[in-house]
């Protein structure tokens, strides 16, 4: 019981310090990380805030305090505020009192014209550098042309940081060279590192199993031209996979064997051929295709259900309201060189037009319907996003993005319309007014970037390999990952799981609720689609329809749950 109560005190204060560590890791996140054309880090923000500074000043003086320095260097704006928290816990906690040097970024023009601020001390007398910041490690070379101009010395025996980035040039090197680098941080803490949260060598995965262990089948043939680079995302439904290729066939094989069940040819052809979003929808297949065409196919059988020219193409990805038997679509007209368009309503039954919008550029983002506000969104190439009645199609208001959003809108619980342009901008507006209600940058931009929602976050990649998790609401920053290749649309959502696959065929898996990638693979194939996630005969199962390496299946492992539910 004795050694119960003595442990006691010592397990709360490391759960708080713990708890500390969480919210300033969070705060670096939030307010340090610059999302723009470079990501780049700001810790003034940070270290400017009274708590984050002393929770930082602690932080660190536990990590420094074994190389027993009698000496701080702080160097600028950044290394100041810290090395005078991290003083501050050294007396508090154990008695040391520690001597402090200021270096400017450059001498003093007036009064003592003095480049380090501070008292004089013996020449062996232990330091540490203190900074926000470690990148390549310049610091070291403010810190020791100031110290050799103004004829100090001092034993430096360690560079202690907040944050530091790990690059090869920077602390690995100061590490083997000169001396021990120590950090509150990495940027692997971050979620930028490419590795799972828990790798380890040799080779660097964690524990969680792979998401995809074996492939089912693999239809090789399939899509075989590399003239355009987008194709059609597959589905899987009814024990089968659907997909069509990038001649303009729809194609629905059996989920277990791999072998064609039926197969419908195009009513004309064109290289782009088909670049949707395969919709399954009330035991149909539904896709348009760039030869102007919108085909409604029995998925039973394949039979044509309707097909008809809509315009003179078709690249968005239509949105069916089957319970009010109504489709929505975003369609393209060449015009003979003045490029427009049109937001129609068609009857899903028959596809006989409803209503018809005209659009004044080129739209190929795809509309979204929103049955509470009885409206749709949709965008074009004129850089509007619209809001239509989808009774009527009448106008209710339309704004200006900055850029161009080429993917699809998302309407968020907080009844915002959210929206991703090309430009790097991340903006919510108003459902029933489009009023601006939040912008931000989120770094260089993607085409054709479909926006992940879920209750608290927006999912959004950028072209730099990162997915990005922003707070609804004011768009906070909060969490990213790294990943090895730009993400490809957006991500999925699988049970308590969200996928990514990339561009250049790496597929990476995240814990949603913690914000922590758990596994990481490959497999075959570039993209530029989404895959699709469903089952086959009660299995899960991973499909899809690469540019030029095939359709492929995968079976998923039953850690990650048995349903998109799970």
């Amino acid at each position: 019981m004795t050694d119960l109560a003595e442990s006691t005190p010592c397990l709360l204060q490391q759960t708080e310090l713990q708890a500390q560590r969480e919210s300033l890791r969070q705060a670096i996140v939030r307010d340090a990380l610059r999302l723009g054309p470079t990501l780049t880090f700001d810790l003034k923000r940070v270290l400017t805030q009274a708590g984050l500074c002393h929770t930082a000043g602690r932080l660190l003086w536990q990590a420094i305090r074994h190389l027993q320095p009698r000496l701080l260097i702080g160097p600028g704006f950044g290394g100041l505020p810290l090395a005078y928290a991290v003083a501050h816990h050294a007396l508090e906690a154990d008695g040391v009192d520690l001597a402090l040097w200021l270096v400017r970024d450059k001498r003093k023009t007036y009064y003592s014209q003095r480049w380090i601020e501070g008292p004089e001390l013996p020449a062996d007398v232990r330091a540490v550098v203190i900074d926000d910041f470690l990148g390549a490690g310049s610091v070291l070379d403010l810190v020791e042309q100031a110290m050799a101009d103004e004829k100090r010395q001092a034993r430096l025996c360690g560079l202690g940081v907040l944050l530091d980035n790990w690059t090869p040039l920077g602390s690995r090197q100061i590490g083997l060279r000169l001396f021990p680098v120590l950090s509150v941080f990495r940027r692997h803490d971050l979620g930028l590192s490419r590795d799972c949260f828990d790798a380890r060598p040799p080779d660097m995965q964690g524990a969680a199993p792979p998401f995809v262990r074996r492939m089912a089948w693999w239809r090789f043939a399939f899509n075989g031209h590399t003239r355009h680079p987008f194709k059609s995302s597959p589905a899987v439904a009814d024990d089968s996979v659907f997909a069509v290729d990038d001649g303009g066939t729809a194609w629905r094989f059996d989920g277990a064997s791999g072998e064609a069940l039926w197969r419908t040819p195009p009513a004309g052809v064109h290289y782009k051929g088909v670049v949707q979003r395969l919709q399954h929808v009330d035991g149909s297949i539904v896709y348009g295709s760039y030869d102007g065409t919108l085909t409604r196919l029995c998925a039973r059988s394949g039979a044509i259900v309707w097909r008809l020219r809509v315009d003179s193409s078709v690249h968005a990805t239509s949105w069916v309201d089957a319970a009010s038997g109504r489709l929505f679509i975003n369609t393209e007209q060449s015009n003979r060189g003045e490029p427009c368009g049109h937001l129609q309503a068609l009857d899903w039954a028959c596809g006989r037009p409803l209503w018809r919008r005209p659009q004044a550029f080129w739209p190929p983002g795809s509309p979204v319907f929103d049955r509470q506000a009885a409206a749709v969104l949709a965008t074009a190439n004129d850089g509007l996003l619209v809001c239509v009645d989808a009774a009527s199609g009448e106008l209710r208001w339309s704004v200006q993005t900055q850029g161009l959003v080429r993917g699809q809108p998302v309407v968020t619980p907080d009844r915002r319309v959210a929206v991703a342009t090309e430009d790097g901008h991340l903006q919510a507006f108003d459902l029933a007014t489009g009023a601006l209600l939040a912008s931000r940058p989120y770094g260089p931009g993607l085409r054709h970037q479909v926006l992940l929602s879920s209750a608290s976050c927006l999912y959004a990649f950028d072209a730099r390999s990162h997915l990005l998790a922003l707070r609804h609401g004011d768009l906070a920053l909060q969490w990213l990952s790294r990943l090895r290749s730009p993400g490809a649309v957006g991500p999925l959502r699988w049970g308590r799981y969200l996928l990514v696959l990339s561009e250049e065929g790496h597929l990476a898996v995240f814990d949603e609720s913690r914000g922590l990638k758990l596994w990481e693979g490959a497999i075959k194939g570039q993209y530029r689609q989404l895959p699709a996630l469903g089952t086959v005969a009660g299995r899960p199962v991973l499909a899809c329809a690469s540019e030029a390496s095939g359709l492929l299946l995968y079976e998923i492992d039953a850690f990650y749950g048995d349903s998109p539910d799970a």
